[in-house]
Order: structure tokens, then sequence, then C-alpha cells
């Protein structure tokens, strides 16, 4: 199954799916919504367009998805099985130029060892630091572009309090898949949703950037995943 490939049109500069439109993970399913077994969750993370191979802070993200995601299935009556302790990222995910590879098969099999009958899979693509932008640049305009990017782009991301990278944009994707076929029962697509803009609208210009960060990835996990 390739239902997890997504291709970034260059040209175009945007990125397309045809399998994730809805907003917010809604889900009508029986044997969900009767299931006694614990929910599998895999998180995955990158840049966006070429992979900055940024580890810090993959497995931040990792760790604040799945914290809340957790907390988001509990709250709902059930139960969370955090499954990236088990199958590494590198084994599950791929990042290749403009585009991504999630093997939801590995992630089923080791759902089904783990007693889950379903399992959601979150993907965090974090965009506008150097290394996307030039990319980018790059693809479009060659090695002109490059230099451009390379005049016009502060060399440096902006950083929290203990040197974790921001990132002022970020793409959530969603799917909740039943683990016995592989098929997918819902998926869900959140685009470039703006750090700038959760500051500004939520008042929080003063608040420790670490604190910002933390519940910006936090907020944007329950506008997806909170009605389930």
């Amino acid at each position: 199954m390739k239902v997890f490939k997504l291709f970034v049109f260059l040209l175009a500069g945007l990125l397309i799916s045809g399998c994730a439109t809805a907003t917010v993970m809604k889900v009508n399913d029986p044997g969900f919504r009767s299931t006694r077994k614990p929910i599998g969750i895999y998180i995955c993370s990158s840049s966006e367009v070429a992979d900055d191979n940024d580890l810090r802070h993959r497995a931040y993200v990792i760790n604040v998805a799945s914290q809340t995601l957790s907390n988001i299935l509990k709250q709902q009556g059930y139960t969370a099985k955090n499954l990236n302790v088990f199958v590494p990222h590198e084994k599950v995910f791929k990042k290749y130029f403009g585009s991504f590879y999630i093997d939801e098969n590995a992630v089923a099999k080791i759902a089904k060892e783990k007693g889950c009958d379903h399992f959601l899979i979150a993907y965090y693509s974090y965009t506008n630091d150097k290394l996307s932008t030039a990319a980018m640049a790059t693809a479009l305009f060659g090695v002109a572009g490059m230099l451009v990017a390379e005049m016009l782009i502060d060399g440096r991301n902006a950083t929290t309090e203990d040197n974790l990278n921001v990132h002022s944009e970020v793409s959530l994707y969603g799917w909740l898949v039943r683990t016995e076929d592989v098929s997918v029962i819902s998926r869900t697509y959140l685009p470039l949703i703006s750090y700038n803009e959760y500051i500004e609208k939520n008042g929080r210009i003063k608040e420790p950037i670490s604190k910002n960060y933390y519940d910006f990835y936090q907020s944007m996990t329950e506008d997806m995943f909170g009605k389930l």
C-alpha cells in the first residue's frame, strides 16, 4: 500500500495530497468505538522539503505528540500504546527530496504484536528553516537560486532557551488504521500551522519560548485528534 506517500510538486510550490482532506479526525467505525484493546500511536517528524536530520528536534516532537495523544485517548476512554518505543523511526519513515513515505505495514506488524486492533499515525512536517528554503530555491532555479537563498536567509533558526531549534510552520497529517487488514479508517490534514500566529492569537508573546513551542505542538495535536 502507498497511502502514506506524498509528493511535493516544487514548481507549484504546494504540497499535494489526495488522501487527506479533513482537518479534525472524527471516527464512526463501530469496531474502533467498541474496542477495549489499546490504541497504538506512532509519531513521525521531519523537515518538509529536504531532510535536515535534526534528531534532537525529532525526538522532541515524538515525545510531545505521544504524551498529548495518550492523554487525548485516555480522556476518550481508551488506552494508548506508544509504538515508537518498539520500532525505530528510520525503519518506518523515509524522507526523500520533496516527498516522504511511511511504511504502515511495519507499524501494523508491531501493533498486532502489542495487541492493538487499531493504531494512529501522526506526521509533523516543519518548514521555514534554511535548509528547506534553500533546497526549494535550488530545485527551482539551480545554483543561482541557492546563492540567492544563502544571501537572503539568516543561517540560524530561532531557538528555545535550551537551544532547541524552533520552526515557524508545521503541517500535520493523521491516519487511523485498522491493524488486521492495514486499512485506513480516517485521515486528516492540517496545512502550514503558523507558530507566530499561534503566539499572537493566544496572547503568549511574553511566555518563555520553550513553553510556547511545547504548547504549540500540543495545541495542533489536540485540534486534530481531540474529537476522536
